[in-house]
């Protein structure tokens, strides 16, 4: 429950950011936010998003609780089935920054890929909003239970701030603003 009332908690800020700002204004604010060490933080740090990521911790996982591991993994599964499905499936046409901003304006990291298309939604940010929302239904403290949703908003933060998705893609909510 902690987890599930501090996501409840961001969402309800996150819808009220959504209607106030628009979602090129929120990827330039972000973005503006660069240096080097945020460079290396956000490019390396994104990667705890990533499906490999999940899978790896799964795996030792499994060296001390194959039940939980199979949990972990059934979880990856069904988040990314669902993540990719409304992607390639349902949100062809969703087009990334990089379609829609002026890249000539925003700051660009070395070596990070942009994409264009099949924006909505972020798979790094539902991956690790899945992977550590599990981890915080085993955690037996309260304050570790809270705390397990920072990473999961960190990977989100990084995903606009590499300029691979906007806002509504990490939050998950279509406004149509």
């Amino acid at each position: 429950k902690p987890f599930l009332y501090t996501y409840i908690f961001l969402c309800i800020g996150g819808i009220y950011i959504q209607y106030t700002f628009t979602q090129e204004s929120l990827s330039h604010s972000i973005n503006s936010l660069y240096n080097p060490l945020l460079d290396f933080v956000c490019k390396y740090g994104t990667h705890i998003g990533d499906g490999l990521f999940f899978l790896t911790a799964s795996a030792f996982i499994s060296l001390f609780n194959r039940k939980m591991a199979l949990v972990f993994v059934l979880s990856y599964l069904l988040s990314s089935i669902l993540a990719q499905g409304l992607k390639h499936l349902i949100f062809t046409e969703s087009l990334r920054p990089a379609m829609v901003l002026d890249l000539s304006r925003l700051h660009i990291i070395d070596g990070v890929e942009i994409r264009n298309y099949n924006s909505f939604p972020s798979g790094h940010t539902t991956t690790a909003f899945a992977f550590f929302a599990l981890l915080s239904f085993y955690a037996k403290n309260r304050l570790i239970k809270i705390a397990y949703i920072l990473p999961a908003v960190f990977v989100g933060f990084t995903r606009i701030y590499l300029l691979q998705h906007f806002f509504e893609d990490t939050l998950r909510i279509v406004t149509g603003k």
